[in-house]
């Protein structure tokens, strides 16, 4: 794991002073083993290096080329080192070979296609002195950030955008996009930041330039596809077809030494990626450590608690390492200015507090990798919209009419007529009625108005409806879309980006790598081309975690229905914490322009909601638009003072 930094400077003098002197500072905040850099001239580039692989520790870079003169500066794990080291035909052998030697010898060897080949989660800058030209890709997901800026003298990246807050001419006027997008709690846009003048590379595409900066290409390379050499067709099959995808991907998060840290939320996805994990740590004689967000003992509320799921998996997998966590009487706004200074940015993340107590009991183990479950949600355990609709388009009488007598047989349909309504009409109606929702006053529909901190005049101004309607997990939900397009608007989503972007920049600040399983390439690919009854059976979800679980899980979490909720937990510590006068206070006062953005009269109903105990679903919706308006208004105050001690 590492971080990576580079500018471009389109004059010829020496670009090093402007690598040291105002990126580097600000990464270098973070835990890191290696800072090197590299800086021929106009061109500079570094790395700060956090080994965590073997591999790792051989690692030097940025690595210069002898022959061709490139460099090249990366971060992220290569899952398919053999395969490169086969095909690429390098003589030297693999065992002593860091990942960053096979990501440039593929790129020598086969340029802009060389991304498309890279099986992983990466993104990697390489410069051409012979073609005067910077080269920088990302992983197909972009689960490993870059930012870059792009002025009328320079070029600049780096793997946080804040490392390109001190750099001369960058424009860091607010995006309001961004902003309506983050307080609608959704992400349209893959591209932009919070700030104007700083962009990100969107997953799955490279970027290319010269030295004059006027010639700039942004490609995309990959596209979902369904899987080369067949897929299973029984529910049978893919299920155990899925396990083996699974398995791998685990293995391949595993690389390394030291312990195993795994996150344990008793829920389906974190239990078995922790149940794949913990024979492999065991046959390598390494710690399995299990982390897990518990509700403090002695808790009464409506909340259940997941120890009973837990303390059945720990029962069949005893040598696991269990550390149960609390988040010490901490709310939502606990500890929330550190979060948004690490990340530059706001974020949607209302548990912050929470997140930050399991980092600091895993740093304690010296786990240097933290394996989750997420990412389920959005692939492999996504439940399917419209199935019914699906089979029919399909002409697929048969599963059509099993369809309806298993939901018949449930009671969850009286008659054919009713299953017509509910299973055929409603979804395709679903998509239009919330559309024509969103006309009204630049808006979201009705049921999602809780939701909503923003202003009524920044979301005209912003066309907040157009850019609601045209996000792609909503577009994944609509029942006319074939398989692969749904889920590639959800690999494609600016949520998803944002959510891993997250991950990444709280595992820079405590020194550990959070790896995701599930959002594995050739998982999304394979669940992709699966038949529907491989994901869902009647109005039985999630089959194929559940299916795939099959003894390795016991039956309670295996099969279990329901999902633990914390937020009645977090709107009751909120209300211990302030009044409501002073909690609205908190946030809006102090911060220029804040109310530019967020609208008070549905600020102050969130919090009077919250405070009176009246918030219906257990708050989820009014603690979310207290914690975005609160963290947009941290961020601008911090800002505004880097504004003031910066070079402005």
């Amino acid at each position: 794991m590492s971080q990576i930094a580079g500018v471009l400077l389109f004059e010829p003098q020496a670009a090093s002073p402007a690598l040291a002197d105002y990126i580097l500072p600000e990464l270098q905040q973070v835990p890191w083993d290696r800072c090197d850099t590299w800086s021929p001239g106009q061109i500079a580039l570094a790395q700060l290096a956090f080994d965590v692989s073997a591999e790792d520790g051989w690692d030097r870079q940025p690595l210069l080329d002898p022959e061709s003169g490139c460099c090249l500066v990366f971060d992220g794990r290569l899952d398919n080192r053999a395969d490169l080291h086969r095909r690429l035909q390098i003589d030297k052998p693999l065992a002593g070979l860091p990942d960053s030697y096979l990501v440039l010898a593929a790129w020598k060897h086969w340029g802009r296609d060389a991304p498309a080949q890279l099986l992983g989660d990466f993104c990697f800058a390489v410069w051409h002195p012979e073609r005067q030209t910077l080269f920088l890709a990302r992983d197909p997901l972009g689960v490993r950030p870059l930012y870059y800026s792009l002025t009328d003298r320079h070029f600049a990246f780096a793997s946080q955008a804040k490392g390109l807050y001190r750099l001369p001419g960058v424009d860091l006027r607010v995006d309001e996009r961004w902003v309506a997008d983050f307080l609608t709690l959704t992400h349209s846009d893959r591209e932009i930041t919070i700030h104007q003048g700083i962009r990100r590379l969107p997953g799955g595409h490279w970027m290319q330039l010269d030295t004059s900066g006027a010639d700039h290409q942004i490609e995309r390379y990959w596209r979902l596809a369904a899987p080369a050499g067949g897929i299973p067709r029984t529910a049978r099959e893919c299920s155990q077809h899925f396990r083996g995808l699974l398995t791998e991907a685990v293995a391949c998060r595993m690389r390394g030494a030291g312990p195993v840290a795994s996150l344990l939320s008793g829920g389906l996805d974190s239990s078995t990626v922790t149940a794949l994990a913990y024979p492999q740590a065991m046959a390598a004689d390494r710690p399995m450590h299990a982390f897990s967000s518990v509700l403090p003992e002695g808790h009464t509320g409506p909340e259940q608690d997941e120890r009973w799921y837990i303390e059945a998996f720990l029962a069949k997998y005893p040598a696991v390492r269990w550390t149960p966590l609390s988040d010490d009487g901490g709310d939502p706004l606990t500890g929330i200015e550190k979060i948004v200074e690490i990340l530059g940015q706001p974020c949607r993340d209302a548990f912050h507090r929470r997140f930050q107590v399991l980092l600091d009991g895993v740093r304690e183990t010296g786990a240097r990798t933290l394996l989750t479950g997420f990412g389920g949600d959005h692939f492999a355990s996504r439940r399917v919209t419209g199935t019914s609709v699906r089979l029919l388009l399909q002409l697929r009488w048969r599963s059509l009419v099993g369809q309806y007598r298993r939901e018949k047989k449930r009671g969850l349909v009286a008659g054919p007529l009713a299953f017509g309504r509910s299973g055929l009409l409603k979804p395709l109606l679903r998509d239009t009625a919330f559309h024509r929702g969103l006309a009204k006053a630049g808006a979201a529909p009705r049921e999602q108005e809780p939701l909503l901190a923003l202003s009524r005049t920044l979301g005209r101004r912003v066309g907040v409806h157009r850019r609601l309607r045209g996000n792609s997990h909503s577009l994944s939900r609509h029942p006319l879309r074939n398989a692969v397009a749904c889920e590639e608007s959800v690999a494609l989503s600016g949520s998803l980006a944002q959510a891993m972007e997250y991950f990444a920049s709280l595992g820079y600040a405590w020194g550990i790598r959070i790896e995701m399983p599930l959002l594995d390439c050739r998982i999304i690919q394979a669940v992709a081309a699966y038949p529907l009854e491989a994901r869902e059976f009647g109005t039985w979800n999630r089959l194929l975690m559940r299916q795939g679980a099959k003894g390795l899980l016991p039956p309670r979490i295996r099969l279990r229905q329901d999902k633990s909720p914390f937020w009645p937990d977090v709107a009751s510590r909120l209300r211990q914490r302030l009044n409501a006068e002073d909690l609205e206070a908190s946030i809006l006062d102090g911060a220029a322009d804040v109310e530019k953005y967020v609208d008070r009269a549905t600020l102050r109903a969130a919090i009077r909601d919250v405070s009176e105990g009246t918030a219906a679903r257990g708050g989820i919706h009014q603690i979310a638009a207290i914690s975005s308006a609160a963290q947009l208004a941290i961020f601008l105050r911090q800002a505004e003072q880097r504004s003031g001690s910066s070079w402005g």
